[in-house]
Protein backbone atom coordinates (compact mmCIF):
# COMPACT_ATOMS: atom_id res chain seq x y z
CA UNK A 1 0.00 0.00 0.00
CA UNK A 2 1.78 3.67 -1.03
CA UNK A 3 1.74 6.24 1.29
CA UNK A 4 1.38 10.20 0.29
CA UNK A 5 3.30 12.63 2.15
CA UNK A 6 2.03 15.96 1.81
CA UNK A 7 5.03 18.83 0.54
CA UNK A 8 5.68 21.03 3.38
CA UNK A 9 4.85 24.63 2.73
CA UNK A 10 7.87 25.87 1.14
CA UNK A 11 8.00 28.83 3.52
CA UNK A 12 8.59 26.91 6.46
CA UNK A 13 10.87 24.14 4.68
CA UNK A 14 12.23 25.30 2.09
CA UNK A 15 16.07 23.02 2.35
CA UNK A 16 15.82 19.74 -0.08
CA UNK A 17 18.30 18.22 2.25
CA UNK A 18 16.42 18.63 5.46
CA UNK A 19 13.25 17.84 4.74
CA UNK A 20 14.76 14.68 2.58
CA UNK A 21 16.68 13.11 5.68
CA UNK A 22 13.66 13.84 7.96
CA UNK A 23 11.45 12.16 5.52
CA UNK A 24 14.07 9.86 5.75
CA UNK A 25 14.02 9.24 9.30
CA UNK A 26 10.30 8.95 9.26
CA UNK A 27 10.75 5.87 7.34
CA UNK A 28 13.30 4.43 9.13
CA UNK A 29 11.07 4.71 12.50
CA UNK A 30 8.10 3.84 10.52
CA UNK A 31 8.38 0.08 9.03
CA UNK A 32 4.98 -0.31 8.45
CA UNK A 33 5.19 2.33 5.41
CA UNK A 34 6.23 0.90 2.17
CA UNK A 35 9.50 3.05 1.64
CA UNK A 36 9.13 2.01 -2.53
CA UNK A 37 5.69 3.46 -2.68
CA UNK A 38 5.73 7.18 -1.46
CA UNK A 39 3.77 9.95 -3.20
CA UNK A 40 4.45 13.45 -3.12
CA UNK A 41 1.62 15.80 -2.75
CA UNK A 42 1.35 19.81 -2.96
CA UNK A 43 -0.34 23.11 -4.31
CA UNK A 44 0.94 26.04 -5.28
CA UNK A 45 4.18 26.89 -2.99
CA UNK A 46 3.92 23.18 -1.80
CA UNK A 47 3.33 21.85 -5.54
CA UNK A 48 6.97 23.69 -6.48
CA UNK A 49 8.75 22.16 -3.19
CA UNK A 50 8.03 19.25 -3.64
CA UNK A 51 8.77 18.44 -7.20
CA UNK A 52 11.74 20.25 -6.17
CA UNK A 53 12.56 17.46 -3.65
CA UNK A 54 11.80 14.87 -6.15
CA UNK A 55 14.78 16.46 -8.33
CA UNK A 56 16.65 16.61 -5.62
CA UNK A 57 16.35 13.35 -4.19
CA UNK A 58 14.44 11.31 -6.73
CA UNK A 59 14.46 7.91 -5.29
CA UNK A 60 12.55 9.25 -2.52
CA UNK A 61 8.92 9.55 -4.60
CA UNK A 62 7.25 6.50 -6.87
CA UNK A 63 4.90 9.39 -7.87
CA UNK A 64 4.31 13.52 -7.18
CA UNK A 65 0.96 15.12 -7.57
CA UNK A 66 1.49 19.31 -8.18
CA UNK A 67 -1.64 21.58 -8.63
CA UNK A 68 -0.82 25.01 -9.22
CA UNK A 69 3.10 24.16 -9.08
CA UNK A 70 5.72 26.34 -11.06
CA UNK A 71 8.97 24.63 -10.25
CA UNK A 72 11.68 24.19 -13.67
CA UNK A 73 14.15 21.25 -13.18
CA UNK A 74 17.58 21.85 -14.89
CA UNK A 75 17.93 19.13 -17.94
CA UNK A 76 20.27 17.52 -15.47
CA UNK A 77 17.45 17.09 -13.01
CA UNK A 78 15.05 16.00 -15.48
CA UNK A 79 17.20 12.83 -16.50
CA UNK A 80 17.66 12.14 -13.23
CA UNK A 81 13.46 12.15 -12.02
CA UNK A 82 12.35 10.06 -15.39
CA UNK A 83 11.22 6.62 -13.47
CA UNK A 84 9.13 9.10 -11.13
CA UNK A 85 5.24 9.45 -12.27
CA UNK A 86 3.86 12.80 -12.13
CA UNK A 87 0.13 14.15 -12.16
CA UNK A 88 0.89 18.07 -13.39
CA UNK A 89 -2.15 20.04 -13.19
CA UNK A 90 -1.58 24.22 -14.10
CA UNK A 91 -4.38 26.87 -15.22
CA UNK A 92 -3.60 29.00 -18.23
CA UNK A 93 -5.52 31.82 -16.16
CA UNK A 94 -3.25 31.64 -13.17
CA UNK A 95 -0.71 34.61 -14.16
CA UNK A 96 2.93 34.16 -12.84
CA UNK A 97 2.14 30.48 -11.94
CA UNK A 98 1.62 29.30 -15.71
CA UNK A 99 4.05 31.31 -17.30
CA UNK A 100 6.96 29.31 -14.86
CA UNK A 101 5.35 26.45 -15.00
CA UNK A 102 3.54 24.95 -18.13
CA UNK A 103 6.92 23.99 -19.73
CA UNK A 104 7.61 21.80 -16.55
CA UNK A 105 4.14 19.35 -17.25
CA UNK A 106 4.73 19.29 -21.03
CA UNK A 107 8.23 17.85 -20.04
CA UNK A 108 7.16 15.91 -17.37
CA UNK A 109 4.35 13.93 -19.52
CA UNK A 110 7.03 13.64 -22.41
CA UNK A 111 9.72 12.49 -20.32
CA UNK A 112 8.62 11.11 -17.16
CA UNK A 113 6.12 7.96 -18.11
CA UNK A 114 3.12 7.71 -17.13
CA UNK A 115 2.64 11.22 -15.78
CA UNK A 116 -0.38 13.50 -16.94
CA UNK A 117 -0.19 17.62 -18.01
CA UNK A 118 -3.34 18.91 -17.97
CA UNK A 119 -3.50 22.72 -18.45
CA UNK A 120 -6.88 24.03 -17.56
CA UNK A 121 -8.31 27.07 -20.46
CA UNK A 122 -10.10 28.74 -17.35
CA UNK A 123 -10.09 29.14 -13.38
CA UNK A 124 -7.25 30.57 -11.59
CA UNK A 125 -5.33 29.09 -9.22
CA UNK A 126 -6.42 25.59 -9.27
CA UNK A 127 -5.73 22.02 -7.03
CA UNK A 128 -6.30 18.22 -8.15
CA UNK A 129 -9.24 16.87 -7.99
CA UNK A 130 -10.25 13.57 -7.66
CA UNK A 131 -12.83 13.69 -10.65
CA UNK A 132 -9.44 15.29 -12.28
CA UNK A 133 -9.48 13.57 -16.37
CA UNK A 134 -6.78 13.87 -18.66
CA UNK A 135 -8.28 14.12 -21.63
CA UNK A 136 -5.53 12.74 -24.32
CA UNK A 137 -6.53 9.36 -22.29
CA UNK A 138 -9.90 9.79 -20.83
CA UNK A 139 -7.90 8.42 -17.24
CA UNK A 140 -9.57 10.39 -14.14
CA UNK A 141 -7.05 11.30 -11.81
CA UNK A 142 -8.24 8.53 -9.46
CA UNK A 143 -7.71 5.56 -11.95
CA UNK A 144 -4.29 6.99 -12.59
CA UNK A 145 -3.66 6.51 -8.76
CA UNK A 146 -4.62 3.19 -8.79
CA UNK A 147 -2.46 2.59 -11.56
CA UNK A 148 0.79 4.29 -9.82
CA UNK A 149 0.09 2.28 -6.66
CA UNK A 150 -0.40 -1.00 -7.53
Amino acid sequence: MCSTLPAFQGRLFSDCHDVSLMIQNLLMRNECIDKKCIIGFGHSQGAEFVVKLSCYEPGLFKAVISGSGYYQPSFKELMRILPIRYWWKISKYDKGIYEQGYKTGRLLKHFCRGSVNIELESREHCWVETDDIDESTGQTFLQWYEKVVN
